[in-house]
């Protein structure tokens, strides 16, 4: 719980700040999303690809890492798209 707690409020300190006239530069956000990308996002994907491995061999079904990238990039994008078009 406080590791939640931790992550999610350094987000709504930034969006407070935002709504109230106060906006940090351009760079210093995309410094945060990259930080963030690369310490929870890569070792995150990397934690699904072990699970669909488990989950696949468990169920008796050969896993195809080819097959898993394309649909989880897939998901990726689509998701990426939609926060592009309604942010």
């Amino acid at each position: 719980m406080r590791l939640r707690l931790f992550l999610l409020l350094p987000g709504l300190l930034l969006m407070f700040l935002e709504l109230t006239g106060w906006s940090m530069p351009m760079t210093v956000q995309f410094g945060i999303f990259l930080v963030g990308l690369l310490t929870l996002g890569v070792p995150h994907g990397a934690a699904d690809v072990l699970v669909a491995d488990y989950v696949g061999r468990k169920d008796g079904n050969q896993f195809s890492m080819l097959n898993f990238l394309g649909t989880y990039l897939g998901r990726i994008m689509v998701f990426g798209i939609l926060l592009w078009v309604f942010p």
